[in-house]
């Protein structure tokens, strides 16, 4: 992401924590899995964000090792109230756990740099 993109990222998750607390947390803190289809429910309950930007906030939100530890399976999803609303399949999971790998696969490289 371009420097301009994460800073629109960044912006977009700290509205998102304050007007969903019990939903987004800030960086670092512990997450759990977010409700399949959320960036659709946030565009209806926030018409004054661009969904572009929604996406770029949840792609951060998503994509990092804290969010991404999180999706074990059977672990409850949330809303944007943070109620329960179903549960991280095998699949999900799995997908998350590739991703990790990638990550650190990645952060070994930088690191031997």
């Amino acid at each position: 992401m371009s420097k301009t993109t994460n800073r629109i990222a960044a912006q977009t998750r700290e509205v998102l924590a304050d007007r969903f607390p019990l939903c987004f947390m800030p960086k670092g803190h512990r997450k759990r899995p977010l409700k399949i289809g959320i960036k659709q429910e946030i565009a209806q309950a926030c018409p004054d964000l661009k969904i572009v930007y929604i996406g770029l906030a949840l792609a951060d939100y998503c994509g990092g090792p804290t969010y991404l530890s999180a999706m074990k399976t059977g672990a409850f999803r949330i809303d944007l109230a943070g109620l329960a609303c179903g549960i991280v399949s095998e699949e999900h999971h799995q997908h998350a756990k590739e991703r990790m790998d990638r990550l650190a696969a990645k952060w070994d490289a930088e690191a031997a740099e």
